[in-house]
């Protein structure tokens, strides 16, 4: 599959992978895929869109973002 503006080379959504972070410091164990949204073009845009409207909330990219989409295609 041809990748487009809102899809990439497996058909999946365009986006990133973040872990939450818990109250106490630790992360969550599974990432959350979280879409691009408007001019996005980067996991750090996205993270500081969530971080944005989740006051209070913090958040971690994922470090193997390829290796995630690939397992969830």
């Amino acid at each position: 599959m041809r990748p487009t503006k809102t899809k990439n080379r497996n058909g999946q959504p365009k986006g990133a992978w973040l872990y939450g972070i818990k109250n106490n410091g630790e992360r969550y164990a599974k990432p959350t895929f979280y879409e691009f949204s408007g001019s996005e073009n980067s996991p750090e845009d996205v993270k500081a869109r969530m971080e944005k409207l989740n006051p209070g909330k913090t958040w971690e990219v994922a470090e193997n973002q390829d290796e995630l989409n690939d397992k969830n295609a």
